[in-house]
């Protein structure tokens, strides 16, 4: 029979997040979360000629977490609702253009489904994400996504 932590932990192990975000010349993230197991990768540019650069890995890390944590997580990314998010988020949306700016990327397999979701200087709004706001623009259900999966970071 199976014990209570393995029921509970089944709950979220056929969940998986990818998420991936970074502009021209600076710092490309990466994370990962698969059912209980979390890994990050930061990446860093460093420039080797006049207009060339190549991105080394700085900080980086995977952990397991708990039953409890991966539950909690996994609710407040349900929460967001990114299977309602939009296939991509553009400044053009708004009938502008953005010349450079960070380009993100989620993709989520949740209960079943995929959900992929990707934008360039521009991202789901908080209250409704059909809409789109650009960056710096106030709250965002990316960014709120982000500090999520960064507060498990060690």
């Amino acid at each position: 029979m199976a014990s209570e932590r393995q029921l509970k932990s089944a709950e979220f192990a056929g969940n998986e997040l990818e998420v991936s975000d970074g502009a021209a010349i600076s710092e490309l993230r990466t994370y990962k979360l698969f059912g209980d197991r979390f890994s990050y990768e930061m990446r860093e540019p460093r420039q080797v000629g006049p207009g060339e650069y190549h991105f080394v890995v700085g900080r980086h890390g995977d952990r397991k977490l708990d039953t409890a944590e991966a539950k909690n997580v996994w609710a407040r990314i349900e929460k967001l609702k990114i299977e309602r998010w939009k296939q991509r988020y553009s400044p053009r949306d708004l009938g502008t253009d953005v010349l450079d700016g960070p380009e993100w990327s989620v993709r989520l397999l949740f209960e079943g489904k995929t959900t992929s979701s990707t934008g360039l200087s521009a991202f789901p709004a908080h209250t409704n994400p059909s809409q789109t706001i650009l960056i710096y623009s106030g709250a965002n259900e990316y960014d709120e996504l982000i500090g999520i999966l960064k507060s498990l970071e060690p």
